[in-house]
């Protein structure tokens, strides 16, 4: 997925909520990293984020299935961090403000699972992305691709 500040990094698809005054508890589908279903993890986010992370609107269940629910993030890694965009509404606080929400930069040291997730699950994609493209080549491959006047 495409980051929210329109930079050509390439960002993964997670979710999180507040677990407690300054932890978040994350979750990620995919790529079975410590968990069955991808990873999950509590990471340090401070008070104030946690908190704004909790008054946001979370859609998302559970993925283990303990019914709580979950604001949809998405996350990259940038040199040593693990970069988190989150859509809402702008806060103004350090170096979080944001025009589509806020940020959160963690040492990837904080949760080493959740970068390797993130690894994993950007591979998984470049591979399907490139197993599209083979398949779309096997198939224009000749001389005869059509009858249109481009390919003439």
């Amino acid at each position: 997925m495409k980051s929210l500040a329109s930079s050509a990094q390439d960002y993964v698809g997670i979710q999180v909520r507040k677990a407690d005054t300054c932890i978040l508890h994350v979750q990620g589908e995919g790529a079975s990293t410590n968990r069955s279903y991808g990873v999950a993890g509590n990471v340090k986010s401070g008070e104030a984020f946690a908190t704004w992370i909790n008054d946001l609107d979370a859609p998302y269940s559970s993925i283990a299935g303990t019914g709580k629910n979950y604001v949809g993030v998405q996350v990259a890694i940038r040199g040593d961090q693990l970069h988190f965009q989150v859509l809402g509404k702008p806060v103004f606080q350090g170096d979080t403000k944001r025009n589509y929400g806020a940020v959160l930069n963690l040492p990837i040291t904080d949760f080493p699972e959740l970068g390797d997730f993130i690894t994993s699950t950007l591979e998984e994609e470049n591979d399907e992305e490139e197993d599209y493209f083979d398949d779309f080549d096997d198939e224009t491959d000749n001389d005869e691709c059509c009858s249109h006047q481009c390919c003439s």
